[in-house]
C-alpha cells in the first residue's frame, strides 16, 4: 500500500504541479517555499509533510510514521519524474553586462565553466553578453544565488536537458 500510494500520489501530484495548480493544504505551503527558496516543489512538499509525519509519529507511533516517510519519498521521486521526465541536468542561459564577474562567480560556486559571447538586444540594440552553462539539477539554487550576487540585473533562464556529455558529466561516446 505504501509503494502504490507513493506512485499513484506522485503521478497525480506531478500532473497537478505541472498544471501550476495545488491540491490545497500543505501543497500551498510547498509552493510558497519553492518560490522563496528555488527548492524543487517536490522537495518543499517533502520537507513540509515530513514535519507533519514526525509529529504524528510522536503521538501515534513510529511504525506508521516510517511507512508514511517511505510513501513520501516515493511520492517525491515520482512527482519529479512526472513533472520533468528523466532529466538530470539543466542548461542555463544568462544575459548580463558583467560576463567576467558572473563567470567567476559560477566557477567559484559550482566549479563549472561558462561559455559566453557578445550579443545585441533586439529591442534596444544595446550590447550585452550571453553566457551558457550546463549544471546538475541539485546545483540550480546555488547557481541562482551566484548569478544574483555577481549581477542583480542579469536575465537568467534555466532549461531542462536530457543528456550532458563531457567534463563533469558522462563521457561522450
Amino acid at each position: 500500500n505504501t509503494i502504490y500510494g507513493g506512485i499513484i500520489g506522485g503521478i497525480g501530484g506531478g500532473l497537478i504541479f505541472r498544471a501550476n495548480s495545488t491540491t490545497g493544504g500543505t501543497s500551498i505551503l510547498a509552493l510558497v517555499v519553492q518560490k522563496k527558496t528555488g527548492m524543487p516543489i517536490s522537495a518543499a512538499y517533502l520537507v513540509n509533510d515530513t514535519l507533519i509525519i514526525v509529529a504524528l509519529g510522536v503521538v501515534f507511533g513510529w511504525e506508521n510514521a516510517l511507512f508514511g516517510m517511505l510513501m513520501l519519498l516515493i511520492n517525491g521521486f515520482v512527482t519529479d519524474y512526472t513533472m520533468e521526465g528523466p532529466s538530470t541536468v539543466r542548461t542555463a542561459t544568462i544575459v548580463t553586462n558583467r560576463p567576467q564577474a558572473v563567470s567567476n562567480a559560477l566557477l567559484a560556486a559550482l566549479d563549472k565553466g561558462v561559455s559566453y559571447w557578445e550579443i545585441k538586444g533586439g529591442y534596444t540594440g544595446e550590447k550585452h553578453f550571453m553566457l551558457m552553462t550546463t549544471i546538475k539539477r541539485n546545483q540550480v539554487t546555488a547557481m541562482q544565488r551566484a548569478v544574483a550576487q555577481a549581477d542583480r540585473d542579469a536575465f537568467l533562464t534555466i532549461g531542462l536537458s536530457h543528456h550532458a556529455h563531457g567534463e563533469g558529466f558522462s563521457q561522450l561516446r
